[in-house]
């Protein structure tokens, strides 16, 4: 959950709404990466990865690695390294 929090958080605040993160707990590893159009704002930013976590979890639910791709962003989450 700290890996999707944070993206929720963070990504919609940078420069270009694209942003990859590590979960710090060693025993709970996660990779994660969230991204939003860059055209969007900070607010629309948000509600788009909100949506795109609950898509994500409504089809989803208690998987090791997951991903939710809406035509305006993008949020991911694995136990493992990815670069894309």
């Amino acid at each position: 959950m700290y890996v999707l929090q944070d993206l929720e958080a963070v990504t919609p605040k940078r420069e270009g709404h694209d942003y990859f993160n590590i979960s710090p707990y060693p025993n709970a590893l996660a990779n994660g990466h969230a991204a939003c159009n860059q055209n969007l704002t900070t607010s629309d930013c948000a509600i788009c990865l909100i949506a795109a976590k609950t898509a994500m979890f409504g089809t989803c639910q208690n998987l090791i690695g997951s991903r939710s791709v809406l035509h305006d962003c993008t949020i991911r989450y694995e136990q493992y390294a990815f670069d894309d």
